[in-house]
């Protein structure tokens, strides 16, 4: 089941959410929860299960539990839950124990949700990176650039919401003293309402004029060495009659400091010019981070052989800037 998960859960992903709400609810859903309370108070009156109150109580419920609050709903099916739970109990995300009864009872893991997850970043982190890229695919955007000589060259931004606003952050350096014109994946043009850089840091953000009917990133300051993530962006391919969005997937490496006194991580995806502004994003489907700048020295390079590093701006001094 574990190589086929991703591919089952996305097959299954309703059965997927109502498994994860009922069982999590006291992390996921206040309405459920009390529904649920309620049921398990009414059933432990007529159940002969030893110590079912406590474990209902505590938190724990069961199998059958799930398929007694949903009796009328004919689309659940045991041969589709069952390796649900499974998955959800291999990724951390529930624990079990066995009962006298011959029942297993499940609750979740309180260490998995001390992430702060939402339940979008938990179907995420279960059906994996390509679902992320589907979900997020129309929030990344390729920001074109024009200098005051009229050269052009490209950056990518990625959307987040702030006080009801659509907002695209992007790098310092890829917006300032120059012309901007903003395409969504579609090649649509976007109309700015502004555009604000941060004074100490590579970081911008172009308020759009009007709210984006698509996915929003949210941020997370979790992130740790060797973390799988992803990037999204619009870097120029050599020979392509467009610009497209490449996606790549690598790890963080590293936590450094800048001889300019900046703090970034590398991380190992494959990065080109135009990346600039690309959100790194982890397995939740979080931006951790922005890359800002290839870390290069061409002496080094064409002496000792030395390659770039990659570098990004944590998402703590994003969420920062926008404070």
């Amino acid at each position: 089941m574990a190589e086929n998960a991703p591919h089952f859960l996305k097959e299954h992903k309703d059965q997927l959410l109502g498994v994860l709400v009922f069982f999590c609810s006291s992390y996921l859903s206040s309405k459920i929860d009390k529904a649920k309370r309620k049921f398990c108070d009414e059933k432990s009156n007529s159940t002969d299960i030893s110590n079912y109150q406590f474990l209902t109580s505590t938190g724990w419920c069961s199998l059958d539990d799930y398929f007694d609050f949903h009796l009328l709903n004919d689309s659940i099916k045991y041969d589709i839950v069952e390796p649900i739970l499974s998955t959800l109990c291999e990724k951390g995300i529930l624990i079990y124990q066995s009962h006298t009864s011959g029942l297993k009872f499940y609750k979740p893991n309180s260490h998995f949700f001390n992430k702060k997850v939402s339940i979008d970043n938990i179907v995420n982190h279960l059906i994996g990176f390509g679902h992320v890229i589907e979900h997020f695919k129309n929030s990344v955007y390729k920001i074109e650039v024009k200098n005051k000589k009229g050269d052009t060259s490209l950056g990518t931004g990625f959307l987040v919401s702030k006080n009801n606003k659509s907002l695209i952050i992007t790098n310092k350096h890829v917006v300032e003293n120059h012309k901007l014109t903003i395409y969504d994946m579609n090649n649509k043009k976007n109309l700015i309402q502004s555009v604000e850089i941060s004074e100490h840091t590579d970081i911008a953000k172009i308020v759009l004029k009007k709210k984006q009917k698509v996915n929003h990133f949210q941020f997370s300051k979790d992130v740790n060495v060797l973390d799988e993530i992803i990037t999204m962006g619009y870097p120029i391919v050599p020979m392509s009659r467009d610009a497209y969005l490449l996606c790549h997937i690598g790890e963080i490496n590293s936590f450094i400091q800048h001889y300019n006194g900046f703090e970034y991580f590398i991380f190992s995806a494959k990065t080109s010019s135009g990346n600039s502004g690309s959100p790194v994003i982890d397995s939740f489907g979080r931006v951790v981070g922005m890359i800002t700048e290839e870390l290069f020295e061409e002496e080094q390079f064409f002496s000792k052989g030395k390659l770039p590093y990659y570098a990004a701006i944590p998402s703590k001094d994003i969420i920062s800037f926008l404070n």
